[in-house]
């Protein structure tokens, strides 16, 4: 094979998903490919399923390829598809969008570790102000109480100083 049909056979090669090549016979590379790309809808059958199948797998948090982010570098990888052979099912994409706008693109699972964390982060902040309150009123209660011991040590200090006590006798039964 010379330089010129080896080239003429590679560019045919390549060119099969864009504009149709002059070999068109069934036989050739350029005539078929497992991931033709339709006119009309943008990608084909088996595109839209396997791109629509990887983005059920990463709704419900249950990647098989990737760590379950939703991207659409990952729907491609999950998908088994290129990043360019996915952006041509745009109605895909459209749901896709409309679902992450909606959801978010933290993975289900992500999700609900971020809520637990949130909610222990709350429980947290609420159980440091409940110290705070007790040690506010343990602080106060130790004011009080050596404000009661000087005054009770300065009343037995009067008392002491004041007297003699006389004791009573029994009273009758």
């Amino acid at each position: 094979m010379s330089w010129a049909s080896a080239s003429a056979h590679r560019a045919a090669y390549v060119r099969r998903d864009s504009a149709p090549s002059r070999a068109t016979s069934p036989g050739h590379p350029a005539a078929s490919s497992d991931r033709a790309i339709s006119s009309s809808s943008g990608a084909d059958t088996d595109t839209r399923t396997h791109v629509r199948e990887a983005m059920a797998r990463l709704f419900a948090g249950k990647p098989s390829r990737t760590d379950g982010w939703l991207t659409k570098d990952n729907l491609a990888k999950e998908a088994g598809v290129s990043p360019a052979t996915m952006f041509r099912a745009k109605a895909v994409l459209g749901d896709w969008d409309v679902h992450t706008a909606v959801h978010g693109t933290v993975p289900p699972g992500e999700a609900r570790r971020d809520t637990a964390i949130h909610d222990l982060n709350r429980q947290l902040l609420q159980a440091k102000r409940e110290i705070t309150d007790l040690h506010q009123q343990l602080a106060a209660a130790a004011t009080v109480i050596a404000a009661l011991h000087h005054d009770n040590q300065l009343l037995r200090a009067e008392h002491t100083t004041a007297g003699t006590v006389t004791t009573l006798p029994p009273r009758p039964r």
